[in-house]
């Protein structure tokens, strides 16, 4: 006669039933960088032209950011080294965050939003600012397309956006579309509370758009 012994209970372990996962692979649950003191803290470093501490400050939160998967965290920090960059006139770098930043906003399928808009313009504003102006109207276009169907006809946003692109139209000699380009930028600003410094800047700018480029100083 068989003798039957009673089974051990088998308690099932993680590791009976979690997948495999390589120690080296990014982490799937997202864990959002402080992006708000961030900023902050990038501001702080730009009223005082510490342009170091803020590249600094950048190159760590864009790790992190990888690190904790927060891919919308990234591309903020993306648009940022592509202003900071401009400012230092460090092109390569420059560049290279406007690749990154396009990349990330086309694999997030942002269409058709502020933050898409922003990107571009920024991407746009730093491609002109190293001399690629034929590079910067398309993203211009693009973004005017976004922030004129997504934001208010008086947002401040549109106005820079304006009178940026009218700067970058002026260069490539679309002097008609660049004073129109203006005259929206001027009439946005004119409505605005304290909207003044922002005018003159456009005002400066705009006087030039029926001189050839052979004759802007």
């Amino acid at each position: 006669m068989k003798t039957e012994f009673p089974s051990e209970e088998k308690t099932l372990s993680k590791e009976d039933y979690e997948e495999p996962c390589c120690p080296f692979s990014k982490p799937h649950k997202v864990s959002p960088i402080p992006t708000r003191r961030i900023l902050e803290k990038l501001d702080e470093y730009l009223s005082r032209n510490d342009y170091l501490s803020a590249e600094q400050l950048l190159s760590y939160w864009s790790k992190e950011a990888d690190d904790r998967n927060d891919m919308g965290g990234k591309l903020t920090v993306l648009n940022e080294q592509i202003g900071l960059y401009r400012k230092m006139n460090r092109e390569p770098e420059g560049l290279q965050a406007i690749k990154e930043a396009l990349a990330l906003a086309d694999t997030l399928q942002m269409e058709n939003t502020v933050t898409l808009g922003t990107t571009l313009i920024n991407a746009a504003t730093g491609y002109k600012a190293f001399g690629m102006a034929e590079t910067a109207l398309p993203l211009y276009q693009k973004a005017k397309e976004i922030c004129e169907a997504v934001l208010s006809p008086t947002d401040t946003r549109l106005g820079g956006l304006y009178n940026n692109m009218a700067v970058t139209v002026m260069e490539l000699g679309g002097y008609r579309e660049a004073e129109e380009l203006f005259g929206r930028a001027i009439k946005i600003m004119s409505e605005q509370e304290h909207g003044e410094a922002d005018m003159a800047i456009t005002y400066h700018e705009k006087p030039h758009t029926h001189m050839p480029c052979s004759r802007r100083r």
